[in-house]
């Protein structure tokens, strides 16, 4: 497993309209490129191009399985 990290600055001229109009629009732009960008590289890696669409479902899905372990754990307490 490994991490990829972005670290953005709400500050920077690239962001500063969006972040003085809302909260949190800085993340929001930088993690929309995130996506975009991984999902070219996976599309492009696997020659199939929903390849990304493949992989968020498959992260939807787990998360949706962790959070039912977890309300089935702390429902019989």
């Amino acid at each position: 497993m490994c991490w990829d990290v972005i670290v953005i600055c709400p500050l920077a001229d690239s962001y500063l309209n969006g972040a003085a109009i809302e909260a949190g629009a800085a993340a929001e732009v930088a993690a929309s490129s995130k996506t975009t960008k991984l999902g070219n590289w996976i599309s492009a890696n696997s020659s199939e191009a929903r390849e990304a669409s493949f992989l968020f479902q498959r992260a939807s899905v787990l998360v949706q399985r962790y959070n039912a372990v977890l309300l089935r754990d702390t429902a019989g307490r």
